[in-house]
């Protein structure tokens, strides 16, 4: 689940890992706690196994899945489980779509897309060949969000690009060189000092310089309208939604 720490998801992981040397198809196996397989950044309630199965063996590969599937279930109900093939997996890593089929519903009131996820997701299971549902209506922490008073930030010589940049210039950095590391191109990402960026409060009170020369502080440019809430798993803008996805 959303919040899990990296403890109690190796805890989880271990007792998967007791399965799987249980089982007698399974060759050998892998396995990434608060990582996965593909390129993108991973939540550190998230892990996965890479696992490969003997040539010869007296059961199918649906046979060993459908066993594996019930013994995790029972051990640990709260964790969401799928089984995708190595290729399928990577593939969808790199198209950026996690799941071979995804629903995805929108609405601007969460309460409607969340309950519309949740009845879609006790529809799926009656599909005939369907397993591995997977509701990504999920929270994984809070977010600050900015809006910009245009006539204010206008007055100081910003615009809303300008503002938008500068303030991910403070809080990610920028890649300003590059240098190799062993067979690697590593980027060289030059930021503001934790010290300027570590609150909301520090960065309203920079003193920042436009494009013209004029000087502005953070709370002359945005007005300091901002709250908490819920946020995607990438930080990105984005509609409220909810994705389901099976195999």
């Amino acid at each position: 689940p959303a919040g899990t720490s990296l403890q109690e998801t190796n805890r989880m992981l271990t007792d998967i890992e007791k399965f799987l040397r249980e089982t007698p198809e399974v060759e050998g196996y892998s396995r990434r706690t608060g990582a996965q397989l593909g390129l993108s950044i991973a939540e550190p309630n998230t892990g996965d196994f890479l696992v490969k199965l003997k040539p010869t063996r007296d059961r199918s590969l649906e046979e060993v899945t459908t066993e594996l599937r019930h013994k995790i279930v029972q051990a640990e109900p709260a964790i969401d489980i799928e089984f995708p093939h190595i290729l399928e997996d990577l593939i969808g890593d790199l198209a950026y779509s996690p799941q071979p089929i995804e629903i995805k519903v929108y609405h601007q009131d969460a309460a409607v897309y969340k309950s519309v996820s949740h009845a879609i997701e006790e529809w799926l299971p009656k599909v005939k060949g369907v397993v591995d549902i997977v509701n990504q209506n999920f929270v994984v922490g809070p977010a600050v969000n900015f809006r910009v008073d245009v006539e204010k930030a206008q007055r100081a010589g910003f615009g809303v690009t300008d503002v938008a940049n500068i303030e991910t210039a403070i809080l990610e950095g920028e890649v300003a060189s590059d240098m190799i590391r062993g067979d690697r191109l590593i980027g060289i990402r030059v930021r503001y000092p934790a010290a300027y960026r570590s609150s909301t409060e520090k960065l309203q009170s920079l003193l920042l310089t436009s494009a013209t020369g004029q000087n502005g502080r953070g709370a002359n440019r945005d007005p300091s309208r901002k709250s908490a809430q819920p946020g995607g798993g990438d930080g990105a803008p984005r509609r409220p939604r909810s994705r389901l996805g099976y195999p």
